[in-house]
């Protein structure tokens, strides 16, 4: 059950960081300075997400437990701080995406493209299924705003994540941050 649990943990993170994550064109990138930034993420859930994938030899017993916790966590989460460094490359790969994203098969297409402005469709495919939009605002060099809604699942279990994140600049030099 233990693993259940870690797996539908690495789901809400997965969408977490896919919404958080925004893939930028190599035509235009956010005017943001490099180095170490700082995000407050803040994430809101509702509903379930499908239990059956990778879950199939759960008892009811265990998927009523898992389902209850589930349900215990849905609302307004903790806000959470992370630090990034925030180098060339990674401004032309992506900004601000988790490693769980990078590890995911999601598709972005971009909206809309502005050194100030992006907005994006996401679609990730595999066992685990989602949709959603991004927008990454950039008002100064040294401020970012990300909001974001993934829904999660099929008509049966779906689950919305929405997220807002906003980021500063706290250095050129990152430190001991990866």
């Amino acid at each position: 059950m233990m693993t259940n649990l870690r797996s539908c943990r690495t789901l809400l993170l997965a969408g977490a960081g896919v919404l958080a994550g925004a893939t930028l064109a190599r035509a235009q990138m956010l005017d943001v300075k490099l180095g170490l930034w700082e995000a407050t993420t803040s994430m809101s859930t509702s509903g379930l997400p499908p239990i059956d994938t990778g879950t199939p030899n759960l008892t009811p017993d265990q998927r009523a437990r898992l389902e209850a916790l589930l349900k215990s966590r849905q609302g307004a989460q903790p806000p959470r701080i992370s630090r990034e460094c925030i180098t060339k490359e990674k401004l032309e790969k992506s900004l601000f995406q988790s490693s769980a994203e990078t590890d995911s098969k999601c598709t972005r297409t971009v909206v809309s493209n502005s050194r100030t402005l992006q907005e994006m469709k996401v679609e990730c495919t595999g066992a685990r299924k989602s949709t959603g939009d991004v927008r990454v605002e950039a008002p100064s060099p040294d401020n970012v705003k990300i909001t974001g809604t993934m829904l999660m699942g099929d008509a049966a279990h779906a689950m919305t994540v929405s997220w807002t994140s906003t980021a500063k600049w706290l250095s050129a030099d990152c430190g001991s941050v990866k």
